[in-house]
């Protein structure tokens, strides 16, 4: 399923998307998802949260995880890509 320019892969226990970092890197994020839960009266509720798993990307050859490698800002926005295609 493709959308705003993001392929994106959802099973119940498994999401992915496929973007770019910068210009030219294309790279395929893998996350967990906890949806937004309500509060009630025993429970506090809780925002949507997204905890990204790896970040692959390849020379055509071989697949790299390049998660350790990546700046917090570069994961923030990562993680929000993730949270706007699960959006959609």
């Amino acid at each position: 399923m493709i959308k705003n320019g993001w392929h994106i892969i959802k099973k119940e226990w498994y999401h992915a998307i496929h973007t770019e970092i910068g210009e030219d890197c294309p790279v395929t994020v893998h996350f967990d998802f906890q949806p937004y839960e309500k509060a009630t009266l025993e429970y506090p509720g809780c925002e949507a949260e997204v905890t990204i798993t790896g970040v692959d990307t390849t020379d055509g050859v071989n697949n790299y995880d390049i998660l350790d490698c990546l700046s917090k800002d570069c994961i923030q926005d990562l993680s929000e890509r993730c949270i706007g295609a699960l959006d959609d």
